[in-house]
């Protein structure tokens, strides 16, 4: 059922689009800060307390919901809200048919027009020198792919529903600590919880693009992060995902095409794993 599951969820996002009418996350911040403006008068509401008061009701009542679905019409309710809470949680949008404006300005050689696309979907600084901007591209992408993607399906495989709701729940919270200063200690703790989550799914993710690309250089790199606790998830990811596309020194769009089906080839070894381990019966 579960990789049923997963099949399903990925043809909805990715080529029904469906999933894009459901990312409906606004609701997190105003969340945040009501909770905030009562929960800062208790001492509890510090670094991983702040969390745990923030996530733990989603959590439970999510579990509640599951619980009380469980065996409905045959589990027919339970499957269901599994895709629902997959799809939601996935994203905020597809990767590549968000970089869709980015790749047609570039056929309309309009570099400006791509550097504001590359910009506003990444929510952050990007270069303006066409090599630099392309590289930088596929960096995002193939690092974007843990947080939107592959992080998400990992807990969801782990713990279900909850899973997947706990870890976007703490990449959301990781992200929209930032935006006051007093949010220190929760934004700490938040990433805290995001780099344990991570840990993981990213080694497995990194460990993917080795297998399905260029190998002999990729591997060495993926050996040498492989139990580092130290290294970050965007380094361990973009170091073995450059070296897995084999990218040359001067960058090019086609570059970022190939990082995208990277992402594809990647997904592809998670789901046939996933098939082995339930034509074993080691999950349902």
């Amino acid at each position: 059922m579960l990789l049923i599951t997963l099949i399903l969820v990925l043809i909805l996002e990715r080529y029904l689009q469906i999933g894009t009418a459901l990312y409906r996350f606004n609701w997190f911040a105003s969340y945040r800060h009501k909770l905030q403006h009562h929960g800062e008068k208790w001492s509890i509401w510090q670094g991983i307390g702040a969390v745990l008061l923030i996530l733990v009701p989603l959590l439970v009542l999510l579990w509640l919901l599951q619980w009380m679905l469980s065996g409905v019409w045959y589990g027919f309710l339970d499957f269901l809200l599994g895709v629902l809470v997959l799809l939601y949680c996935l994203g905020p949008q597809n990767l590549r048919a968000q970089l869709s404006d980015y790749f047609e300005a570039w056929e309309r050689e309009d570099a400006e027009a791509a550097y504001l696309y590359a910009q506003r979907f990444f929510e952050c600084e990007m270069p303006r020198n066409a090599t630099e901007l392309q590289r930088a591209v596929t960096e995002a992408v193939v690092w974007q792919a843990s947080p939107r993607l592959f992080g998400v399906i990992f807990w969801f495989m782990v713990l279900g529903p909850v899973g997947a709701l706990l870890y976007r729940g703490t990449v959301l919270l990781s992200h929209s600590a930032v935006e006051t200063e007093k949010d220190t200690g929760l934004l700490e703790a938040a990433i805290t919880l995001q780099k344990i989550l991570d840990w993981i799914p990213v080694r497995l993710l990194s460990l993917a693009y080795v297998l399905t690309g260029q190998f002999v250089e990729s591997f060495q790199a993926w050996r040498k992060y492989a139990l580092d606790f130290k290294a970050s998830s965007r380094d361990i990811l973009v170091d073995c995902g450059l070296k897995a596309l084999a990218v040359a020194p001067q960058s090019s769009v086609k570059e970022n095409y190939d990082a995208l089906d990277l992402i594809v080839r990647a997904m592809v070894v998670w789901l046939l794993v996933l098939a082995i381990l339930t034509l074993g019966g080691l999950v349902g």
